[in-house]
């Protein structure tokens, strides 16, 4: 387990995070362009984990000596995603890359569930920003070590836990860890589901 690392474990956490979320409803919506947006992951996601080592802690699962997955946790106020990232001089090398309507897009969906993390919660809480596994460890237990580790720290803080998924399949997962729907919402030509759970 890492916890709030250098260069090189946040660059890990970078990379499964590109590796396991290509398809994701957020991003295809956006950038539909396949090489385009495999080109642009790496940058957004590098942001979120800049913004977990800053106000949070990045955790990595490794198999025989290789990270094979990670955890990005935030210590809640909004999502890490922000605003001020996509406002931030990297800002320019996504919109280069996503073009002017997936900057747009991008902008809109990220205001979108700010917003929803504001209405769902506003007690401190601990916010699962990103839980990723490269496709080649994916159904192993990778997933669950990681959430069961930070849920435990979340236990031990008294805090609960909040995450945002777009994948259907995700939602009965996160339900047997403890966490409840508390939103659904509808977006262009994808769902997102807003998930709590309560400490303990």
């Amino acid at each position: 387990m890492h916890e709030v690392p250098g260069d090189d474990v946040r660059g890990q956490a970078v990379r499964i995070c590109s590796t396991a979320f290509p398809d994701d409803p957020m991003f295809v919506q956006a950038i539909p362009q396949v090489a385009r947006r495999m080109a642009l992951l790496p940058l957004i996601f590098d942001l979120v984990a800049r913004d977990c080592v800053k106000d949070g802690w990045i955790d990595l699962a490794e198999r025989d000596g290789h990270a094979v997955g990670t955890a990005l946790w935030s210590d809640g106020g909004g999502t890490t995603t922000s605003l001020r990232g996509l406002l931030s001089p990297e800002a320019g090398r996504i919109a280069a890359l996503s073009g002017l309507r997936g900057s747009l897009r991008l902008l809109s969906l990220q205001r979108e569930l700010d917003e929803l993390h504001k209405q769902v919660i506003t007690e401190p809480h601990r916010y699962l920003a990103m839980l990723a596994v490269q496709p080649t460890h994916q159904g192993r237990g990778v997933a669950a070590e990681l959430l069961e580790r930070g849920l435990k720290r979340a236990d031990e803080d008294g805090l609960p836990v909040y995450l945002e998924t777009n994948l259907p399949r995700n939602v009965e997962i996160y339900r047997r860890k403890g966490f409840v729907v508390v939103r659904r919402v509808e977006h262009h030509g994808f769902a997102t589901w807003a998930m709590l759970r309560p400490v303990g």
